[in-house]
């Protein structure tokens, strides 16, 4: 009787940590879907900003100031004031990802179009007589300005990805025609 009651105690013993072990992996699988949930929706949130009327104007004046500095050196503080808006969403999306707060695929599949060319832009000497934009503005003193936006451009594009200074022209040209939405141009 004794042997059946410790096999008894055995197999009691071993459904129960097959149960617990069970119920820690539904734990962590509902908490890996509810992470790409809370990534999705968040990715989703920065792109309708990203898109919406007032980060339209942001990124029309950003790229405007770009162009101003090609052609003249410099450009007005007011557009100035649009393209660090510009770089500081990106410092947001690199300190994001660093923070595992979103993955690195989909804010490279979301968000590398823009990222990208405004980085390479701002990060290029674009008139002969000056430094680039995030060079100047780091001025020795701020050397981390927007190393958050730095180390994204790095982790989702190859270093030797480069745009012409052609292609760049062009993408801020359309990005300076920008409207709200349903505005016609």
């Amino acid at each position: 009787m004794s042997d059946i009651v410790t096999w008894a105690t055995v197999i009691g013993g071993f459904a129960t940590a097959i149960g617990v072990l069970v119920t820690l992996l539904a734990i962590w699988h509902n908490g890996q879907e509810a992470r790409f949930s809370l990534n999705t929706e968040l990715l989703l949130r920065l792109y309708e900003q990203f898109d919406n009327d007032q980060m339209r104007v942001e990124r029309k004046n950003a790229a405007s100031a770009l162009l101003e500095i090609i052609e003249k050196g410099e450009a007005t503080r007011y557009k100035l004031n649009s393209l660090e808006q510009m770089l500081n969403y990106f410092e947001l999306l690199g300190l994001l990802l660093k923070r595992g707060a979103i993955d690195k695929k989909s804010t490279k599949t979301m968000f590398s179009f823009w990222l990208r060319r405004y980085w390479q832009a701002a990060f290029s000497q674009l008139h002969p007589s000056k430094p680039s934009y995030i060079e100047a503005a780091r001025n020795g003193t701020n050397k981390l300005l927007w190393q958050n936006a730095e180390d994204l451009v790095h982790e989702i594009a190859p270093r030797n990805a480069l745009f012409s200074e052609q292609e760049l022209r062009d993408f801020l040209i359309d990005e300076a025609q920008l409207d709200k939405k349903g505005d016609k141009l």
